[in-house]
């Protein structure tokens, strides 16, 4: 499994806070069964996280010599996790921010309490100039976004969707992992990855999110969720769009879900 979003890389912004805290994050996610991370540190126009593609080059280069003198198997790739403002796409044009592995993949994160008035534009202005946005995980923004429906016309017109693993599993509440759980129904979902800060958010093993999702959505969306798609994006290839949900498995994970949580 690769990780497409994982603040794998030291002080630069709220992930690790020291090289080692990076390596063991490291050795944590491949004895948990990644192969590969994108690493994602916060880009956050004015915010205080505006690490520049240098310094990631250069944190991801030094991460991989030591993964390597530790005998630790696993990738590093570099990339953003870019939080969405009015100067975004001049950003872009800018060279200011980092694609996915270099891809046409962007990671793009909105604010989690209102939904922006610019983010339809933003969406578009990144897919005219031959981007694939990605949205980090939306099933932890508020309510409105589904009210509103701009998170289905963002996905109508082009947008991808990643949700976290912890999401998925329970980690950020009920109302998130039912959130994610319909988003995967209303086939909206094209990603899983972790979304890691250090031992925060930690995904400790990858087979009990397959479990869940296989009981869930099946094996086929899984893998695509899991595996290939990630994969395409590293490859800067086209993902694979996930299939009708069986709805006796939608309306049973629900049916648990609120059973548990009452």
């Amino acid at each position: 499994m690769i990780d497409i979003h994982c603040h794998i890389l030291d002080e630069v912004d709220d992930g690790p806070q020291s090289l080692d805290e990076s390596i063991e994050l490291c050795r944590k996610l491949k004895d948990a069964g990644i192969t590969g991370i994108v690493a994602t540190p916060h880009f956050i126009d004015g915010g205080g996280y505006m690490p520049t593609p240098q310094l990631i080059r250069s944190k991801v280069g030094n991460l991989k010599k030591v993964l390597k003198e530790k005998d630790i198997d696993i990738n590093i790739y570099s990339g953003m996790e870019v939080f969405a403002d009015y100067n975004t796409i001049e950003r872009v044009k800018n060279n200011d921010i980092l694609t996915l592995n270099d891809s046409r993949y962007i990671l793009i994160e909105f604010a989690m309490d209102i939904v922006p008035k610019y983010a339809s534009s933003l969406i578009f202005s990144l897919l005219v100039e031959g981007y694939v946005p990605i949205i980090a995980h939306p099933e932890r923004y508020t309510a409105e976004y589904r009210k509103s429906g701009v998170l289905k016309d963002l996905v109508y017109n082009g947008a991808l969707v990643q949700i976290n693993s912890g999401s998925i599993l329970g980690d950020h509440g009920k109302r998130a992992q039912k959130e994610a759980l319909t988003l995967i129904n209303e086939e909206m979902v094209h990603l899983v990855s972790s979304d890691s800060h250090g031992a925060h958010r930690l995904l400790d093993n990858k087979d009990n999110l397959e479990v869940k999702l296989i009981k869930f959505c099946g094996l086929e969306n899984t893998q695509r969720l899991m595996y290939t798609n990630p994969l395409m994006v590293l490859e800067n290839k086209d993902i694979e769009y996930l299939t009708k949900v069986k709805k006796s498995f939608f309306l049973l994970e629900i049916v648990k879900n609120i059973r548990y949580s009452s």
